[in-house]
């Protein structure tokens, strides 16, 4: 059975609704259909707030047939095919339209119909192990159900034993708690809400419409219409409040409050628009006095004990909240408003309400700084007045309260204390311009003040010293070689984004400056303290490591000290940033360093360890032969996916050069038929001639050639294909085998192979054929090419190729070769030659076999045809048996893959796992990504089973192809046996018309020997005398057709035999190559994960 319970429904279980997909499936014939399936995600984890979990629907009549849809054989139009029709029908008779990788459809009633758009996500075939019907399956990320509500976790899923076997019981109760709005709860109960919304438009026109201008007046109008929109809901019949409130779980104030907070919510805009003009004067003023204390900084607000390290930790809270409360000016809603200044002051206190870590004294003291940074563009009179009193019940009271006394206090301190602030911020401002500014009096500014000048800094938080760098370096140096800076200050100054100063140094590319800052840091601090500060990581999350390629002298002298493993926000390492700098114009000498100082630091080098958040390792990013040499070194997983599902090959062949992908396709570990995005294989994603050619070389090597004849041994293989114009062509390549000169390729469609088919039946009509087989069509939905598809039909389409070279009549067939090496064929000239070659072998046939069949002879020829279609039938009889079993292992490979998948999801999921859960993921607060966390011991348990299925899927193909070709040898066998059937009928019947024309000769007899009946005899023996002409050419050319038969199907037969060993061991070989290999590569990744588990313990 599927995993995916959807696939499993309609496939094992279907409902009665879905019965002509299921008589088209049991016939073998469902290419007409194509299933629409949620992801196995989805099913598993998510359920429908209001119907149920996903898992018990996907059992109904309903869902099955919304989700079927009919793919009708495409009409003959003048138009081009540009303009194909995007629609699909349903089985329920719903539409759907499919483009651009989306799947839409219109749900609902007529009266309240909404449009629901998915996302395809991938595409694949998927084969009945039974029937060996191919049903094309696109995976959509939500299930198309008509329901407003959006999906939920299903978090009770984890908690609950795993079933022992599926039914149609549901699996997981879906309970609803209080969380929500008064909008969601009138969709779900769309009559209610078309009533209600119409109401409630009303009130909120009257409330836009009003003139009120005044405080007291806007209030008033509020409260009145806070009232009628209760009294619409209590106008209701009880029933009718009962049937919304009832399943939502939701109490009488519950729903009052959800009904205040939407009526706000609509005529929010406004409502503000009325405070700003009300509060305008105020907001004037506070901007006035805000713009004369712009410059002040954090030492100056009268913090006590404050140290560097705490003024840095501070001064961080400090941009946080004011970028909370900028968000202010982009909403209208009163809740948001409200979260946005309570939040802002829970940031500043660091965790505590009010007068927790630091207490109200210092909170009011970092709130002051974060208004005089942000200046008056939020209009903070009117937001407070706003909130405090649209609050339904009021703010007086509680938190929300004490949060907005407290932005009172702090504005009025600011108007009332404005004169001593003005004084300080001034001061501050002319230090900082004696530094900003090109002169020579930067010695005189310890002359203005008596304070150490490290207290004096931009309202943001840059030293004097970042100030110096950023704008005047000359004066930076005199400023370190005082004493006005204490080491303290020094090890923990960094600017507004995170730099210290060497960093800030750094990003300046000066030799001078660097390298004077580093003297200067390596003089002050200890071994220790320099790593420590070495550390110090900016608001991207790098480090000086991260940047040492703008001056790569650092390397060698800052090299032992680096954390070379750390990553960045982006999970990029040092070494992985240096390793992407291809343009540096010493990349090698960085290369060659950069390795050097981490084997120095960490003895052996992960290349795992170094893979950014899309997935890239360092093998990923490779584009010359100096970091290539370096990275094989370590044994890097060649075949690894990132984000995308491309291995380091694929993005080879985009992007590096063609020399690379020559070296990588070398090796023997590299998967050339890894899929990767929505099944694109290497030579797929491919576009440039010459790592093509490189590709090709090694992709027949891999694939082992193919010798058609041995005497020439030619190597003839389908290479690729592509889509154009909207069919699917495929690059047929064939050359002597180890001479690349000799290559020669052409391009065909699916029509040239029925072509070749069609012509070679004609001519050779008493030949065995290899089997063509009828693939679906790949672009059943529009602006989608399903890859999977067209490599399963590539699959077909070599074993026939393959079949064709072996067979011992066809090998050397001239329409063949001509097939093979020719790219323009011309139809009709092959039409009328293969004609007259049949015309002519006709007649050489009725020549060479001229004696008439006798029982004798009959007697040799049907036991061998007889015993040769039995052995050949049970050979079908055991292939098919074997390739069932193949599938079904197939489907449990994929299906076992696609569970580690959903598993490490649910493991690492947050939202499945509580934050406070010790499986889940938690990052370490000094180095974010370094550590490896248990968790990730899961996910890579899951890569270990994460390995290519090709050869799999290849040994699979060739022996459905082998089944099927035995079967069409049986039938090619039973047509010479019918004809026996036939002659032997035809003999008695030519016996019995020779005793009657005899008969009607003899003029002896009372009836022969009357002239009344002369002439009905001439008749009779006129008519016996034509059916016996015919009778007699007809055993003679079936006489000849079966001795031809014979002797030409005695070879096939014999051909076919020595061509199924060939292709099954062939196959076997391929098969357990690919199968070490795979196992190879598991036990490499499975070494990888032991050696992470042993850092983890040490």
């Amino acid at each position: 059975m599927a995993l995916n319970q959807f696939i499993r429904t309609v496939i094992d279980q279907p409902p009665p609704g879905i019965k002509p997909f299921s008589d088209a499936l049991k016939a073998g014939s469902a290419g007409s259909y194509a299933l629409l399936v949620p992801s196995t995600f989805v099913l598993t984890y998510m359920a429908d707030r209001d119907l149920g979990a996903y898992a018990d629907l996907c059992h109904r009549d309903d869902f099955c047939r919304r989700h079927i849809i009919q793919i009708l054989p495409p009409v003959p139009s003048p138009e081009s095919s540009a303009h194909r029709n995007h629609q699909f029908t349903t089985i329920d008779g719903q539409t759907v339209i499919i483009s651009e990788g989306f799947v839409t459809a219109t749900l609902g009633s007529n009266a309240q119909h909404r449009r629901l758009r998915a996302k395809i996500l991938t595409d694949y075939t998927y084969t009945h192990p039974s029937t060996g019907a191919a049903i094309s399956v696109y995976e959509l990320a939500v299930p198309l159900i008509d329901s407003v509500s959006p999906p939920v976790l299903r978090k009770s899923f984890l908690s609950s034993p795993w079933p022992d076997t599926w039914s149609r019981t549901p699996a997981v109760t879906v309970t609803h708690d209080a969380d929500g709005d008064f909008k969601s709860l009138l969709k779900r109960h769309a009559k209610i809400g078309t009533l209600v919304s119409a109401q409630f438009d009303d009130i909120i026109k009257d409330l836009h419409q009003s003139r009120a201008a005044t405080l007291n007046e806007i209030l008033q109008e509020v409260e009145t219409a806070l009232d009628a929109a209760v009294g619409v809901v209590q106008s209701l019949k009880p029933p009718q409040i009962q049937a919304m409130a009832n399943p939502a779980g939701i109490d009488g104030l519950t729903l009052q409050k959800w009904i205040h907070d939407d009526l706000l919510s609509r005529a929010g805009p406004a409502l503000w628009s009325r405070f700003r003009a009300i509060y305008q004067p105020e907001s004037l003023a506070l901007q006035a006095q805000l713009g004369l204390v712009a410059d002040l900084n954090i030492y100056q607000m009268g913090i006590p004990d404050l140290s560097a390290t705490r003024a840095l930790h501070l001064q961080e809270r400090v941009g946080r909240s004011q970028h909370n409360l900028r968000q202010l000016t982009s909403t209208t809603d009163l809740t948001a408003k409200t979260s946005i200044l309570l939040s802002t002051l829970e940031i500043l206190a660091q965790g505590g309400r009010g007068h927790a870590d630091d207490g109200a004294d210092t909170v009011v003291s970092l709130l002051v700084l974060v208004l005089t940074q942000l200046g008056s563009t939020i209009d903070l009179p009117a937001q407070i007045a706003y909130v405090k009193y649209l609050t339904p019940g009021g703010s007086e009271k509680g938190y929300t309260g004490y949060v907005m006394s407290t932005f009172e206090g702090v504005i009025g301190y600011i108007l009332s204390q404005g004169d001593s602030m003005t004084e300080s911020s001034r001061l501050n401002r002319k230090i900082l311009d004696k530094i900003i500014t090109d002169d020579d009096t930067y010695m005189d500014i310890t002359k203005l003040v008596s304070d150490p000048l490290s207290y004096y800094s931009t309202n943001q938080g840059n030293s004097l010293l970042h100030l110096a760098i950023a704008h005047n370096p000359q004066y930076l140096l005199p400023l370190l070689n005082s004493n006005y800076f204490d080491t303290d200050f020094i090890r923990y100054d960094t600017n507004i984004n995170g730099e210290s100063l060497l960093l800030a140094a750094l990003h300046t590319e000066s030799p001078y400056l660097i390298n004077n800052i580093l003297l200067h840091i390596r003089a002050l601090l200890t071994t220790s303290q320099l790593k420590e500060y070495l550390q110090i990581v900016d608001t991207h999350g790098r480090h000086i490591g991260h940047y040492i390629f703008k001056y790569p002298m650092l390397i060698n002298l800052l090299g032992r000290y680096l954390s070379w493993d750390t990553r960045d926000a982006k999970g990029q390492t040092p070494l992985f940033i240096i390793c992407r700098c291809y343009d540096h114009p010493q990349y090698a000498a960085m290369i060659y360093n950069s390795f050097r100082q981490y084997r120095l630091n960490h003895k052996t080098l992960n290349p795992l360890r170094h893979t950014d958040h899309k997935g890239n390792s360092l093998f990923h990013i490779v584009k010359s032969s100096i970091l290539l040499d370096h990275i094989l070194q370590y044994h890097p997983d060649v075949n690894a996916l990132n984000a995308k599902s491309l291995t380091p090959l694929m993005v080879f062949s985009r992007y590096s050069s063609p020399d690379i992908v020559e070296r990588i396709v070398q090796d023997p570990r590299v998967d050339l038929h890894r899929n990767g995005l929505r099944g694109m294989n290497v030579l797929d994603i491919t576009r440039d001639t010459g790592k093509l050619s490189n590709i090709f070389d090694y992709y027949d090597i891999k694939m082992h050639g193919y010798s058609g004849l041995s005497t020439t041994h030619h190597t003839i293989n389908i290479t690729r294909s592509f889509s154009l114009k909207g069919e699917v062509r495929f690059v047929i390549a064939t050359m002597y085998q180890n001479d690349r000169t000799t290559l020669n390729t052409v391009n065909r469609n699916f029509s040239d192979f029925k072509f070749l088919h069609k012509w070679l039946n004609y001519e050779n009509d008493h030949a065995w054929v290899p089997w063509l087989a009828m693939p679906p069509n790949p672009f059943l939905l529009p602006s989608r090419t399903p890859h999977m598809m067209i490599h399963d039909i590539q699959r077909s389409l070599n074993f026939f190729i393959h079949s064709i070279l072996l067979h011992p009549t066809l090998a050397t067939h001239e329409l063949v070769w001509e097939f093979l090496l020719i790219q323009d064929l011309k139809r009709d000239h092959i039409v009328e030659r293969c004609r007259r070659k049949l015309q002519n072998t006709n007649e050489r046939s009725l020549e060479k076999y001229a004696t008439v069949l006798g029982d004798d002879e009959i007697d040799t020829i049907r036991p061998f045809l007889a015993y040769s279609s039995e052995s050949v039938r049970n050979l079908a009889i055991a292939l098919t048996e074997a390739t069932c079993a193949l599938q079904t292992v197939k489907n449990k490979t994929y299906d076992a893959s696609e569970s580690y998948n959903l598993l490490s999801d649910c493991y690492l999921s947050p939202e499945l796992h509580g934050p406070d859960d010790d499986s889940s993921y938690k990052k370490n607060d000094n180095d974010e990504y370094q550590n490896y966390h248990p968790a990730h011991l899961f996910t890579d348990l899951c890569r270990i089973q994460s390995i290519s299925d090709f050869t799999l899927v290849d040994f699979l193909s060739t022996l459905r192809h082998l089944s099927h070709s035995a079967q069409s040898l049986q039938n090619a066998i039973l047509l010479p046996l019918r004809r026996i059937d036939r002659l032997q009928l035809l003999r008695n019947q030519l016996t019995d018309h020779m005793t009657n024309y005899t008969a009607l000769v003899d003029k002896s007899g009372f009836f022969n020997s009357k002239v009344l009946f002369e002439e009905k005899r001439q008749r009779d023996r006129e008519a016996l005398r034509d059916q016996i002409f015919l009778d007699q050419n007809e055993v003679a050319r079936l006489s000849a057709s079966i001795q031809a038969d014979h002797e030409v199907l005695a070879g096939d037969i014999a051909g076919f035999h020595h061509a199924h060993t060939t292709k099954f061991m062939d196959a076997v070989k391929k098969f357990a190559h690919g199968e070490i290999l795979a196992q190879k590569e598991r036990l490499l990744r499975l070494q990888q994960t032991l050696n992470k588990i042993s850092e983890l313990n040490n």
